[in-house]
């Protein structure tokens, strides 16, 4: 017979890693992916600027926004994205946004 003891720890509160792996912006479109982003309620900042009101969809691995550049926030150049659920903020992801114009 086995007499291990097993012991099995649970915390009240289970706060999820929030962790962002990827992000691409293909007009008017930002997709952000990851994971422990949660079914609903999750908030988006870009550059320290709040844009979940631009949130079109979510579950707990994807996140999409729509809007143009100025309503996301998006400048040329790095872009500090940041996703908070409950209490939990994931870390700063930055998407590089390249000027495809011609000079």
């Amino acid at each position: 017979e086995n007499d291990s003891i097993r012991v099995v720890k649970a915390v009240g509160a289970v706060e999820a890693i929030v962790s962002i792996s990827a992000a691409q912006y293909q007009k008017p479109t930002l997709t952000i992916t990851g994971t422990g982003f949660g079914t609903a309620g999750a908030s988006v900042r870009i550059n320290g600027t709040d844009v979940t009101s631009k949130k079109t969809s979510q579950s707990d691995t994807s996140i999409t926004l729509k809007g143009n550049k100025k309503k996301l926030a998006l400048k040329k150049g790095a872009n500090e994205i940041v996703v908070i659920v409950g209490g939990a903020v994931s870390n700063n992801f930055t998407l590089n946004l390249l000027d495809h114009q011609a000079p």
